[in-house]
């Protein structure tokens, strides 16, 4: 791979980590009108679990 390459795919990956980081702030409006803090933070934390496990972030 280029560098040239290399640099794009990293900008294009710090845009879609601004993308999602952004859009956690919206779902979390959004799940709180429906569930207590603490349901939405312990299934946040369930779902980081098992992507860590399943081997979903590298």
């Amino acid at each position: 791979m280029t560098q040239e390459r290399k640099q794009i795919t990293g900008h294009m990956l710090a845009c879609g980590t601004q993308i999602m980081w952004g859009a956690t702030f919206v779902s979390t409006k959004v799940l709180l009108q429906y569930f207590i803090p603490v349901e939405v933070l312990f299934t946040r934390a369930g779902l980081a679990i098992s992507q860590k496990k399943t081997g979903g972030s590298r």
